[in-house]
């Protein structure tokens, strides 16, 4: 599997190689093939969205002729939550924000899913042949496979939104409790690897605090009563002066609203 994704080579020749399980691939399926049955029972379908390290191979008789709308639906260019690519998509691309942790839970989720289907078809295969009507053998074996279809997409969904509330903003989250929230980080060699190891370093200088002076303007304490009457007398008088102006501005702009 590899996430190397494509884009601009800026003249520089090469190329990744091309595993099956990568970002862009869109489905993958498994044909089974017996000729000891009917065809209804003999050919199977096990359908999986989205790449391959990510999903569920879903059973899907060849003589069905309909299967969940969600398997039917799917536009690139507009995200829908009833689409079954879609939320096998999401989970691959939520999966990215730290592959080792999430991705080992998508495969648990994933490999009990598809234990599940696998022990499904053997049981629905032996009550089909039992059957004597091929009609309603089909019919029979569509309604469980739908069934079972159905099933997976909402079980997927919930893995969603639980990795969602476990894998965001760099924490592994696996309750309220303060102890319930870790940060993985990184494995040492990458520390070691990176600029980590060396901070400080010798070259570091941390910035240095610029002193800031204020000016004020006070009445100094060692000014004697006279002068503290002549500070009082000047600002009194500014205060006047001011009062005056203001009021005199008030009623100039009332007499220009009356004429």
């Amino acid at each position: 599997m590899t996430c190397r994704y494509d884009g601009p080579r800026y003249g520089i020749s090469g190329g990744w190689e091309r595993p099956i399980a990568m970002y862009r691939t869109m489905f993958s399926f498994v044909l089974q093939s017996r000729d000891d049955t009917s065809d209804a029972l003999g050919g199977t379908l096990w359908y999986g969205q989205g790449s391959p390290h990510g999903t569920v191979y879903v059973p899907f008789s060849c003589a069905q002729d309909s299967i969940p709308e969600s398997y039917i639906i799917a536009k690139e260019s507009h995200f829908d939550p009833h689409s079954s690519w879609w939320v096998f998509d999401f989970v691959n691309n939520w999966s990215m924000i730290r592959f080792n942790a999430i991705n080992a839970e998508v495969r648990f989720e994933a490999n009990h899913l598809q234990a599940d289907a696998f022990l499904k078809q053997a049981q629905l295969h032996i009550k089909a042949k039992n059957m004597n009507n091929e009609t309603n053998m089909q019919q029979f074996l569509q309604e469980e496979n739908n069934r079972f279809a159905k099933m997976v997409f909402s079980r997927w969904w919930e893995l969603a939104w639980r990795l969602v509330g476990k894998y965001s903003d760099g924490y592994i989250t696996t309750g309220e409790a303060p102890e319930a929230m870790n940060m993985a980080g990184y494995p040492a060699w990458w520390l070691e690897s990176t600029e980590f190891a060396k901070w400080p370093g010798d070259t570091y200088h941390p910035p240095q605090a610029k002193s800031i002076k204020m000016y004020t303007t006070s009445i100094p304490l060692h000014a004697n009563p006279l002068e503290i009457a002549v500070f009082v007398c000047i600002g009194v008088v500014v205060g006047v002066f001011v009062i005056v102006i203001f009021q005199r501005a008030r009623q100039s702009g009332g007499y220009s609203r009356i004429y």
